[in-house]
């Protein structure tokens, strides 16, 4: 098909500079098969090659040395092994069970928190399962779980917490008035649903 498209011109020039070609002469083939063979023939040199392999396995140490590599490298080992603790080790979570739901466990990895507001209102909150623990900390008027999820329907509230310099009535879900008025100090217990 190539000689389709060339001009006749073309197809002539290019058969009569191959007919034109010089062959090279005996004398230089020879010398060329001679140099290859002795080529092959030559024993190889390992201390060169172990020599050469070990300079390019100390200037790979130094250049990951000078970037941190080696350091990198650790830390990633140190990290596989605490993973492998964390994993192996029951956890002491502040969060129970009760309170997350298989849903929230399995796709949200979220909790709901009943907070105090700083008027006395308590409202549900939704945060992350990981920061569940440190916001109950730093928040002792809060407790885990939807505000109305433990309140029975027309249940009054239970305890009076001390927010502001006042009290202000509260619900706490019967199993947890302890526990909250320990972080709680100054709060109390109700029966009336007043403060």
């Amino acid at each position: 098909m190539s000689n389709f498209f060339r001009r006749n011109g073309d197809a002539d020039l290019e058969s009569e500079l191959r007919h034109g070609r010089s062959e090279p002469r005996p004398e230089f083939l020879a010398m060329m098969s001679d140099r290859v063979r002795s080529a092959r023939r030559r024993p190889a040199r390992p201390a060169l090659r172990l020599g050469f392999a070990g300079a390019i396995t100390a200037a790979t140490l130094v250049a990951l040395a000078s970037m941190g590599g080696l350091s990198y490298a650790a830390t990633a080992i140190q990290t596989a092994a605490a993973t492998v603790t964390h994993v192996v080790t029951p956890s002491k979570s502040a969060v129970p069970s009760s309170a997350v739901s298989s849903a929230q466990d399995q796709y949200g990895k979220k909790v709901s928190i009943c907070a105090v507001g700083p008027n006395g209102k308590q409202h549900t909150i939704t945060i992350s399962k990981n920061a569940a623990p440190n916001y109950l900390r730093t928040h002792p008027d809060a407790f885990l779980g939807s505000c109305g999820a433990f309140r029975p329907h027309g249940a009054k509230a239970n305890v009076c917490l001390f927010k502001n310099g006042k009290f202000v009535p509260v619900f706490v879900p019967p199993g947890r008035v302890n526990s909250y008025l320990s972080r709680n100090p100054k709060s109390h217990t109700t029966k009336t649903g007043k403060c």
